[in-house]
């Protein structure tokens, strides 16, 4: 440590700045030193670190847009969902970005999203047990997190203001984070840990358990009642999220719960019906006509097939570890495998 700060005084006293200069300068990199965080003085800086043409980073920091490929993809319900794909060399940026910078903010514990090490099968898990449920969808959810929240990040970590502004608009396009950039998952969790900490303080008193997974927030106990629930809106709203009021509903005791995805009871989770009902018919036609699969007898050609339908169980067991037919039938789907391998 000592090194690095005669080499600043060094480096400082060779490019003509002042003492008062050099001092604010040290003090600025020491602070960035101390939280493990790469010390970046200006755009110029950070296109040396990155290897950059500085013209080109200063472009993409200026009129992002340029730098992202848009489309729109169906969504599951209907509508269209608007993907700004970032170009490669910006893609490179932001995985810089999120490698060094954000990856050593802290997020909120009830976050389950791009975390590595939970999945929203786990997150479905710490519902087991609950009588009510409250499920609440905030709409656009990556449109409404602004360039101007990223921001205050890069400023509170101890950036300039500058260069803060220039790192979001690094992050972000057309104003807010896109849906494709690699930086975009965990700036969504950083920038909601205030909420996330609000609201599990606010269920917590009233004995409810509060967790999130991305624009899904879901709140369970024994009651969770309408007063809560308008509560609740009324925090989000505040934080300047805007809730998708037709996917978000309270959930007695007599209703389906599912969560992530994922059917939660009072004692266990489990993998959709569906699922479930899809391998138990698959396996059984694959395990009776072998070959027949394969050969035209059954429909068109699909070399993929075993695999899928092996994928499909090895899903339900990542649900169901104790699940003793498909655990079976898992176990000699893989030995018919084998079998086709040697032909």
């Amino acid at each position: 440590m000592a090194d690095n700060n005669l080499d600043r005084k060094i480096f400082f006293k060779k490019n003509g700045l002042s003492e008062s200069q050099s001092i604010k300068l040290d003090i600025y990199a020491k602070n960035l030193e101390s939280k493990n965080l790469p010390i970046i003085y200006e755009l110029k800086h950070l296109s040396k670190l990155l290897g950059m043409e500085y013209a080109l980073l200063s472009r993409m920091s200026g009129i992002n847009r340029f730098f992202y490929r848009s489309f729109s993809i169906k969504k599951r319900n209907g509508g269209r969902r608007i993907i700004n794909s970032p170009y490669p060399k910006i893609s490179y940026v932001q995985n810089w970005i999120k490698d060094k910078i954000l990856s050593q903010v802290p997020i909120s514990n009830n976050a389950y999203a791009y975390v590595n090490g939970l999945s929203h099968i786990e997150h479905a898990r710490q519902h087991i047990g609950s009588d009510v449920f409250l499920k609440i969808d905030l709409l656009d959810f990556f449109g409404q997190i602004s360039d101007q929240r990223v921001k205050k990040i890069f400023s509170e970590l101890g950036y300039t203001d500058k260069l803060s502004l220039q790192l979001a608009r690094l992050c972000t396009c057309n104003s807010s984070i896109a849906q494709g950039a690699p930086s975009s998952p965990i700036l969504s969790n950083i920038v909601l840990k205030e909420l996330d900490e609000t609201l599990f303080t606010i269920a917590n008193s009233n004995s409810i358990l509060y967790t999130r997974y991305a624009d899904d927030i879901y709140f369970s106990g024994k009651h969770v009642s309408k007063g809560f629930f308008s509560k609740i809106k009324g925090v989000i709203n505040n934080f300047g999220m805007v809730i998708n009021e037709e996917k978000s509903k309270i959930y007695k005791s007599h209703h389906k719960k599912i969560v992530t995805g994922i059917i939660v009871n009072q004692k266990e989770i489990r993998a959709p019906k569906h699922m479930r009902r899809r391998f138990r018919t698959e396996s059984y036609i694959l395990l009776k006509d072998k070959f027949k699969v394969f050969n035209g007898e059954r429909g068109l050609f699909n070399p993929n097939y075993i695999d899928e339908i092996l994928g499909l169980g090895m899903y339900i067991l990542s649900v169901e570890p104790q699940n003793a037919y498909v655990i079976k039938i898992v176990k000699s789907l893989k030995a018919l495998k084998k079998e086709f391998a040697q032909y």
